[in-house]
């Protein structure tokens, strides 16, 4: 759990040294979807206050911790996912469909690429709306335009629609919903995904192959600079992810 009293460095950053500093510690990448996340990110720490109670849902690794460094963070998983993750930095270990949190308890609640990976999201979101005081805020982060991965764990993909029902359905107003990137970043992030976690002999082992060099060489990263890297409203055909702000408000 965060000490309340220590320095959060990310507060008072401009947009563009909070960017830099939020792909680089949360270990992230200069692509369009995390540009528009770090502006995401930068607006949720605007709406905490200095020792507010926040409780990161699915957590994994914790890496949104370190976006709460003067806050009483709780990171809770369970523990269920990726083989390769260290879950030693979780303050508990528990079914997040049936958190052992008081109700409205909490100031914030985040819950970054989790909703797709539980046969129930609506259940998850319930909990959220549970243990939130009145007036608390609830923020998500959700694939969609992903490949399958912590398989078998990969259950569902939500469209904003979906998000909005679920989120409404349990009694949350929505701020906003909006979409991380554009088709064409999600295209190029597709491709990126076949070419390393796909193989293939004959001529598909050949393209694929180029399809390396390319990538290797910076193409890719230059291609990505064509896309836009703000939050507009062509995002929401087929996003990498949708980014959700809720609000309880009783």
């Amino acid at each position: 759990m965060t000490d309340k009293n220590s320095l959060n460095l990310f507060r008072d950053l401009d947009s563009g040294a909070f960017k830099k500093k939020f792909i680089c510690e949360l270990n992230y990448e200069y692509k369009p979807q995390f540009s528009v996340l770090s502006e995401f990110a930068r607006n949720l720490l605007s709406l905490t206050s200095p020792g507010a109670i926040v409780l990161d849902i699915g957590a994994g690794r914790c890496q949104w911790k370190r976006l709460f460094t003067d806050c009483m963070y709780i990171g809770v998983d369970n523990c269920v996912g990726d083989d390769q993750w260290e879950y030693s930095a979780l303050d508990c270990v528990a079914d997040i469909a049936n958190l052992p949190i008081k109700s409205n308890s909490v100031d914030v609640v985040i819950c970054m690429a989790v909703l797709g990976h539980v046969p129930e999201p609506g259940r998850i979101i319930r909990e959220a709306y549970r243990v939130l005081k009145p007036g608390g805020s609830f923020f998500s982060l959700s694939e969609f335009a992903k490949a399958e991965h912590q398989v078998p764990y990969d259950f569902v993909r939500l469209t904003e629609f979906a998000l909005k029902k679920y989120t409404e359905d349990s009694g949350f107003s929505v701020v906003d919903i909006y979409g991380s990137n554009s088709f064409y970043t999600s295209i190029l992030n597709l491709i990126e995904n076949y070419t390393w976690k796909v193989s293939y002999g004959g001529v598909k082992a050949v393209v694929r192959f180029l399809l390396k060099l390319l990538i290797k060489s910076g193409l890719f990263g230059l291609l990505y600079c064509m896309s836009s890297r703000k939050k507009t409203d062509q995002n929401n055909l087929f996003p990498v992810y949708f980014l959700t702000q809720c609000k309880k408000n009783k």
